[in-house]
């Protein structure tokens, strides 16, 4: 019980760390002397670290007490929250987003030590808990910003999760279960190295890509790197008996999982930025609700709640529909959300049915993706394998991100910034594929999943 209530505390502290930044952006800007764009730098770079850190902490979650290393990763969470508060430059406060990024790799640790320590249906229910405090965390984020900024300074929104982490170390020492090594074998630098600069490049390519332009040189250069490196990596390590990620799939489990992660990433993505930049639009551009930043804030909050309550109905549906289908089921609120949009004109309440619908794919989503993992993984990868699926996700998201923002710039009323309808049109239907393709991707998923072999074998 403590060891849950540890974990779920920590997913929600760091979930609502990140989400209190946004709306506190322009005095975080002010606080450090910074532009827009280096500002906007300062949380990419977050990103950049959580994907470079998620599958080395993975790996050696697997090698190594995930006890200890969970206590490392926190502390260096904490170290780099403090250090964000303290900043007074734009460079420190990078490095303490770049420290915080790593937090990424504590939800594997989390469901790893939940696969060592509890029956498999009880960590089952601790997905459901990770995923639903998470989500909650992303609510309570922005409904705490404007208050707490609103009678002090910014920089408490970084010191008082830096308490509770504090706290939360302390807790954790002395709650968690010490683990033994569920893999042999030394951690794969060069693969660690390769993966890396594979998915810097990737990422770093994407968030530039709408400003160098889809066909410049330095995009076109930031890819082929990417590739090359990546496919380096794919090629050597697959011969490896311990490679930092194991690749030598024996079934359709993990690759299926991977898929609807990256598919759930970029819907997830695509529709939050066509959802707020439709609410704000002058009622003039024919789409738009004109509303102020509160109410737009508001419009969000059923994501969150409906992906926090989900994630916890999603063990009974499991026994009731079983394994398979219940995650194709979970991927139709994926293509629902985006697709609502198309039907009639925007409206209040097609924008929160539009959130809630979200917040639910995401809830049965990532729960059942979560549940599938543990149960078709062998111990030994079950950390390894958690990291890679939120790594995939986190490039499906930024590359929904990047062709969302693409799309809306590149089709605007004349005169203005604002997008027109037609440009959001062409992002809704692209999201809706992609969440259609979730859903059919399923269909590959073996009867029962409740076994080794239906995904990643063994390999040391």
């Amino acid at each position: 019980m403590w060891m849950l209530i540890v974990l779920g505390g920590v997913t929600f502290v760091y979930s609502t760390l990140e989400a209190m930044l946004a709306p506190a952006l322009p005095l975080i800007q002010a606080g450090v002397g910074g532009t827009p764009s280096s500002i906007a730098w300062v949380f990419t770079g977050l990103l950049l670290s959580a994907a470079v850190c998620t599958p080395l902490i993975s790996r050696l979650g697997d090698l190594y007490d995930k006890k200890k290393l969970f206590i490392a990763v926190l502390a260096a969470v904490a170290l780099g929250t403090a250090l964000a508060g303290l900043a007074t430059s734009v460079p420190v406060l990078a490095i303490g987003q770049m420290l915080q990024g790593a937090g990424l790799g504590l939800t594997p640790l989390s469901i790893g030590l939940m696969r060592e320590a509890l029956p498999e249906e009880r960590t089952k229910s601790g997905n459901a808990m990770i995923i639903g405090t998470s989500s909650l965390g992303v609510v309570a984020g922005p409904l705490l910003a404007g208050p707490l900024t609103s009678v002090m300074s910014y920089r408490w929104l970084f010191f008082l999760p830096f308490i509770l982490l504090v706290v939360l170390i302390a807790v954790a020492f002395r709650v968690l279960p010490t683990t033994t090594a569920t893999a042999h074998g030394n951690v794969d630098w060069l693969g660690a190295v390769l993966l890396s600069g594979g998915l810097l490049a990737l990422l770093l390519g994407l968030t530039l890509a709408p400003a160098w332009g889809w066909t410049s040189a330095g995009f076109i250069a930031m890819a082929v790197g990417a590739l090359a490196l990546l496919a380096a990596f794919v090629m050597t390590r697959r011969r490896l008996a311990n490679p930092l990620v194991d690749l030598r799939v024996r079934g359709r489990t993990v690759l299926v999982v991977c898929m609807v992660s990256f598919a759930v990433g970029w819907a997830v993505f695509a529709t939050y930025i066509a959802l707020p930049t439709i609410a704000a639009a002058p009622v003039a551009t024919g789409y738009g609700l004109e509303s102020n930043a509160t109410v737009t804030g508001w419009i969000l909050v059923p994501s969150g709640v409906l992906a926090g309550i989900s994630a916890f109905v999603v063990r009974p549906l499991e026994r009731l529909l079983g394994a398979k289908a219940l995650m194709a089921l979970s991927c139709v609120p994926i293509l629902a959300a985006p697709g609502v949009l198309l039907l009639d004109r925007p409206s209040l309440g097609l924008l929160v049915t539009s959130a809630a619908l979200m917040g639910l794919g995401i809830g049965l989503g990532l729960t059942q993706a979560m549940n599938l993992v543990v149960s078709s993984v062998p111990a030994d990868r079950v950390t390894s394998v958690t990291g890679l699926m939120f790594v995939v996700r986190a490039i499906g998201g930024t590359l929904g991100a990047q062709v969302g923002g693409s799309t809306l710039a590149s089709d605007v009323i004349p005169s203005t910034a604002l997008p027109t309808w037609s440009a959001f049109t062409t992002l809704l239907t692209i999201t809706v594929v992609i969440g259609l393709f979730a859903v059919l991707v399923t269909a590959a998923l073996p009867r029962k999943s409740g076994n080794v072999t239906a995904g990643v074998e063994a390999t040391v």
